[in-house]
Parts: C-alpha cells; sequence; structure tokens
C-alpha cells in the first residue's frame, strides 16, 4: 500500500504563504462579485489568511432555506492541518466563517460534506488516521459532533471518497478496510444520522488490494460505488464500480475497466449520477513516458451500464508529468443541461459538453488553474467551490455560473 503523500500540486504550495488578507480585518470575508474571464463566471469568494498556507475549498452543499456551505482546508504555521466551515446566506454573493474549525497533525487534507432536509450538515474524512463523520448540532454549522468513526487502511488521505445523503436522509459513506488486502466498505447511517453500519465488504480478489475512490445516488435512489484494484507492483490496473438498486441489500459489478497496458489508472477518479446517464471520468498513466489520458465513460442507468456497454464520450491526451494525487475532480450540469469538467494533471483540464453536443475546452472561460468541486442548487444556480492554483501559493475561491 502506497505510504501518505500530499496533493502533488499542495506540495507546490508548501513553500510560500497563500495570502491576501490580515485575519480578522473588515475585509477578509468580503465578497468578490465581478467577472472572471469571462461574462458567465462570477468569482463569488476568493479566501485565505495571512500566516496559513494551502487554503483550497473541497466542497460545496445546499442546507435550509437556500444556505450554502463550503467545506475546506489549510496548514497553519505549525504545519497542522486544519478543516474550516463557511457558508452564504445570500446565494453565494457574500461569506463568512461559521466558526467551526478543526485542527490535528495528520487531519485529512480532503473533507467531504453533505447536507439533509432537516437542515443537519455532516462533514467526513480522515480524522487522527480514522475515517470519521461529524454532524452539526445546529442549521448554521457553528458546532459539530462526532457520529461515526472507523478505521481505515494506511493510505493517502484523500482517497476516501464518497459521502452522500438520500432522499431518506440516510447518509453513505465509502471507505478503504483494514483487512490485507485491503477493501471497499460503504457505511450508511439511519434517517437521523446517527447509528452506522456496514452494508457492503467488497474485494476484487483475495490478492489484490481494492481501495475505494468515489460514490454517487441516482434520483430513484440507486447507489454507485467504484474502487480501484492495486497490481502485483503497486500500480493502480484497473477500476471497478458497483451498484445496488435496493438501498445497499445487494449489490453487482456493473463496470470493470482496465487501461491498456503499460497505461494505469490514476488515483482520483470521479463518479456522477446525473439525469439519466452515470459518468465515469478518470486519468491513466504510463510511469515510464510520464504520458497518459483523460476520459469520460458514460452509460445510460436504465439501459447500458453493465460491463462491456459503456460509451466513451471524451478522451485526450496527456504529454506532460503529474503527480499521482492528479486527476478529474468532478463532473457537473448547469441548468441549460451543459456538463462540465475540472481537474488537473500538470496544468487545469476544465470541459464543456452542450446537451446536444461534443466536449470541447472551457479553460479560457473558467479561468487558468481553476477547478474543484460543482454544486447545482435547488433554485438551478449552479457553483464551483475549489482552488487557484498560482504556484507556490493554494487560493481557496468560489464561482458562480450565470
Amino acid at each position: 500500500m502506497r505510504t501518505n503523500a500530499l496533493l502533488a500540486i499542495s506540495m507546490m504550495a508548501s513553500l510560500a504563504c497563500s495570502s491576501h488578507r490580515p485575519p480578522s480585518m473588515p475585509g477578509d470575508d468580503a465578497s468578490v462579485d465581478a467577472p472572471s474571464v469571462s461574462s458567465q463566471w462570477y468569482i463569488r469568494d476568493v479566501y485565505s489568511v495571512v500566516g496559513n498556507i494551502e487554503y483550497q475549498y473541497t466542497g460545496i452543499a445546499e442546507g435550509v432555506n437556500g444556505t450554502l456551505f463550503a467545506v475546506g482546508t489549510y496548514r497553519d504555521p505549525s504545519r497542522n492541518k486544519h478543516w474550516f466551515l463557511r457558508k452564504s446566506t445570500d446565494n453565494g454573493l457574500n461569506w463568512g466563517n461559521t466558526g467551526w474549525d478543526l485542527s490535528e497533525p495528520s487531519t485529512d487534507p480532503w473533507p467531504y460534506i453533505v447536507t439533509d432536509s432537516r437542515g443537519s450538515i455532516y462533514i467526513g474524512g480522515n480524522y487522527q488516521g480514522t475515517w470519521t463523520v461529524f454532524k452539526s448540532t445546529d442549521t448554521q454549522g457553528s458546532d459539530f459532533t462526532m457520529v461515526d468513526s472507523t478505521p481505515t487502511a494506511g493510505q493517502r488521505g484523500l482517497a476516501p471518497r464518497g459521502l452522500i445523503v438520500n432522499a431518506n436522509n440516510e447518509i453513505f459513506a465509502i471507505i478503504t478496510g483494514t483487512t490485507s488486502p485491503s477493501h471497499l466498505i460503504v457505511r450508511k447511517s439511519d434517517s437521523i444520522g446517527m447509528n452506522w453500519t456496514t452494508i457492503l465488504q467488497y474485494s476484487y480478489s483475495s490478492s489484490n488490494p481494492t481501495v475505494a475512490f468515489d460514490a454517487s445516488i441516482d434520483s430513484s435512489g440507486g447507489l454507485f460505488v467504484g474502487a480501484r484494484v492495486d497490481a502485483p507492483n503497486g500500480e493502480y490496473e484497473r477500476a471497478v464500480i458497483q451498484y445496488s438498486a435496493n438501498n445497499g441489500a445487494s449489490w453487482n459489478t456493473i463496470e470493470d475497466f482496465q487501461p491498456t497496458l503499460p497505461q494505469r489508472i490514476q488515483e482520483r477518479n470521479v463518479l456522477r449520477a446525473l439525469g439519466t446517464k452515470l459518468y465515469f471520468a478518470g486519468t491513466t498513466h504510463d510511469g515510464a513516458t510520464s504520458t497518459g489520458a483523460f476520459f469520460v465513460h458514460e452509460c445510460d442507468i436504465t439501459t447500458t451500464c453493465a460491463v462491456g456497454s459503456w460509451s466513451t464520450s471524451d478522451l485526450q491526451p496527456i504529454d506532460k508529468p503529474f503527480g499521482p494525487d492528479a486527476g478529474i475532480f468532478d463532473i457537473g450540469q448547469d441548468s441549460s443541461g451543459t456538463l462540465r469538467l475540472t481537474g488537473y494533471t500538470s496544468v487545469s483540464h476544465n470541459r464543456k459538453k452542450p446537451a446536444n453536443g461534443a466536449w470541447s475546452s472551457a479553460e479560457s472561460e473558467f479561468g487558468f488553474n481553476h477547478f474543484g468541486t460543482y454544486l447545482r442548487t435547488s433554485s438551478n444556480r449552479f457553483y464551483m467551490a475549489g482552488l487557484i492554483l498560482d504556484p507556490p501559493n493554494l487560493t481557496a475561491i468560489i464561482m458562480e455560473y450565470l
């Protein structure tokens, strides 16, 4: 199993501070409501504090009454990692800290966030070396209590990549178990998020470590979870997707993807159920030549989501070196029906696909080295929460597409 490592992009940020405004000054929480590189994307928040580094938003969710919450991380001068939470009550125009800040030397650099219909906020990630889920004690995100703690395999902190909620307010988390070889675990809460049980333990084989990478849920409650499978030489050999149509009572394999050798699957892959389609996106890499590609595979959830039945809607070569933590960060769909993809290898990758068109570059309209995760709200507003990579800095940013 691989040793812990920082994000490749974070390594570039470790030599200098990512700072724009001093702490506790009036301008610290001021919004930025100005067009980015085009009139369609607008910057809503740019955030960092003097003395801390490696700021990035890692997730965004909609709470009750349309309140937006964005979770992120930074590193303090003592090199401790922090999780922090910010919110907006006016459609993202103004942002402020909720007051919740979690610090611990081994905190996961990539927390995840979901909300339920009661207004509870859930944040999950590796805390003190253990997968941990926190639930808010109020609807404003000012205080949290721990509701689940499960041992995970000793691996890169960003690897657990799933925290989702269904229409019954049950929360699902995907993590990687501690047995040898490691295996995919899916955990589920009850409808108030307090009692958790394991509903899936999956290993590809008795000799290949199986490592969680993402999860998604469709409009009917169907669950999709993905895992990478290690080859004997330590490279990720393939990606496997499991599906449950009955809330985790039974599962079947709907994809077993192995790139053409010597290409290997990379760590950061995405699963997204959007409308009637399921999208699986990621990157491949040949370590000997530092070449590879990023891909988008898709299937129709009701008809073609089975091994051997997926189609490739986008495939782009990569001919520059990139670190093992690079890859696709998210796929979302804006109110016009346009698919949007964001990711990073040696440079950012932002692409778009109209409802009746093909994939094309969106880099010029999005902003160079801007990437993160998407949110489409109940009022059809569309946001990206992530980071600006401007070596050696990382700065947290939220953008809205209008």
